[in-house]
């Protein structure tokens, strides 16, 4: 509505037009924008996730300095565990609004997902930082906490990884080494305290805005 709105003033007055196109083209783009990303939140509460994403892709083509478009789709990438561009999107949102909770919040969720637990412990820490009295941050990070430490224990951390490849080779070993586990989960449910996506929901995270 606004979009027509705007076109009609701009064809019913050439020379304004002509000194603004810039400007309003700008609005343009941005009342579109909008309009995609309403259709993009709709989506994603239907949970039709990958809708959603091209909604907000959308969006990014539109206005691709508003922080709040890769915020979602990193929101949506995440509803689809697909971990890497979730938190592609989340690093592009700290980016453009580094004092926003939100954009550390979903670096976290990212991160949380591909078990980079002391990463995820880190973005919610400087989320907590602008936010202090968010109990949904707090859960996510004692979540993270946690999970480090379950992973300190079972020697998974990325420090023991870094730590092992520097060891020296045995000479005469005739086995190859085993490889090291994948970094992205395996899919699970939306329930349960022990998956990644509880702990985007228990943050706060788990909604775009």
């Amino acid at each position: 509505i606004e979009e027509d709105a705007l076109r009609r003033a701009m064809a019913d007055n050439p020379e304004l037009a002509r000194e603004f196109e810039g400007k309003l083209t700008e609005k343009l783009n941005a009342a579109r924008a909008k309009e995609e990303k309403d259709k993009g939140n709709k989506a994603f509460s239907d949970k039709k996730y990958e809708q959603a994403i091209s909604h907000f892709t959308t969006c990014i083509e539109l206005d691709p300095e508003c922080e709040v478009y890769w915020s979602n789709r990193s929101a949506a990438y995440a509803a689809l565990e697909k971990w890497e561009p979730a938190l592609s999107d989340a690093r592009k949102a700290v980016g453009l609004k580094p004092s926003w909770p939100k954009a550390y919040s979903r670096l976290a969720v990212a991160f949380f997902g591909l078990k980079l637990y002391s990463d995820a412990k880190e973005a919610y820490e400087r989320a907590l930082k602008l936010e202090p009295d968010d109990a949904g941050l707090r859960k996510g990070l004692e979540k993270a906490e946690y999970m480090e430490l379950q992973q300190m224990r079972e020697k998974k951390h990325v420090f023991f990884k870094k730590a092992k490849l520097n060891e020296p080779s045995t000479a005469g070993t005739t086995s190859a080494a085993a490889p090291t586990t994948s970094a992205a989960p395996a899919s699970t449910s939306n329930k349960g305290e022990e998956q990644p996506k509880a702990a985007a929901a228990g943050a706060g995270a788990g909604k775009p805005g």
